[in-house]
């Protein structure tokens, strides 16, 4: 019977909690409107194919172009990306869908009503698909990074491509200069098979704090079959 009363006292407590606190002062990480709320106008690809894509939205409100709109893309457990528009109005979210269906695009800014729409995801897989695997998606300056490239051939006939890597750094800035961190290897896959193998990168002690893109390309280079990219961070010991 104590402890009978004790769960009603404490059901009592939190369901005064959310009736009061929530209710009234509302969730707060729930964005409010301060004006009357406009429609936002979206401009994206309707359909595109399987494998890696830069997927670009557009956002204007009243013509013009608005800036910190925030674009998430999604479908199924395969792409989750999001990211907010710059001062042209632009997300560009790097995504990589590899089966079909539909697409949800989901945009929403402050005083304005959201906008949901979709994207067809169809056609065949690429010929070659390249895949990169991290270790890890945090380091330190001058420890090392270790990685598994994976190529897979689609297709019923050999493929021969190079392959290269490189590392895009806080600043938007390449690295190497040249752009070549691995390869590029001219590499060849027999048809409906893979081939993999496992590398090493010793950071430099120098290396900024920030977030990085691990790079990874197959095709006849500079053109590109497929790309496919790790996020990683390099932090602080402190």
């Amino acid at each position: 019977e104590g402890i009978s009363k004790s769960l009603g006292f404490v059901k009592v407590t939190i369901n005064r909690y959310i009736y009061r606190e929530l209710n009234v002062h509302g969730d707060p990480a729930l964005p409010l409107w301060t004006d009357e709320p406009g429609n936002l106008s979206c401009t994206y690809d309707a359909a595109i194919d399987r494998g890696y894509h830069d997927y670009t939205v557009n956002v204007k409100s009243g013509g013009a172009d608005l800036e910190g709109a925030l674009v998430c893309l999604m479908l199924d457990d395969e792409v989750y990306a999001r990211a907010l528009t710059d001062a042209s109005g632009n997300a560009v979210l790097s995504i990589k869908p590899l089966v079909t269906g539909n697409m949800d695009v989901t945009v929403t800014a402050e005083n304005h009503l959201m906008h949901s729409g979709t994207c067809a995801v169809n056609g065949p897989l690429p010929d070659m698909l390249i895949d990169v695997e991290l270790d890890s998606n945090r380091y330190y300056s001058g420890t090392t990074v270790y990685y598994d490239l994976t190529l897979t051939n689609n297709t019923g006939s050999q493929q021969t491509h190079h392959v290269w890597t490189n590392i895009t750094a806080p600043g938007n800035l390449m690295y190497p200069p040249s752009g070549y961190l691995n390869g590029p290897y001219n590499l060849t896959v027999a048809p409906f098979d893979t081939k993999s193998g496992s590398l090493s990168l010793e950071l430099p002690w120098q290396a900024p704090f920030g977030t990085y893109y691990f790079n990874a390309f197959v095709g006849p280079d500079p053109a590109t079959v497929d790309i496919d990219r790790e996020i990683f961070e390099i932090a602080s010991y402190l």
